[in-house]
């Protein structure tokens, strides 16, 4: 249980590291604020 628990935290945070690349391109892209950036996701 404690292995699995870990897998889908390590998950969790690969996807929140592409989510972050992602808003941090959009951010570059668009020249928009980072709150703007939190707001449309």
């Amino acid at each position: 249980m404690a292995r699995f628990r870990g897998i889908v935290r390590a998950t969790g945070a690969v996807l929140a590291a592409q989510l972050w690349g992602q808003g941090l391109r959009r951010l570059t892209l668009q020249k928009r604020s980072p709150m703007e950036i939190i707001v449309s996701i």
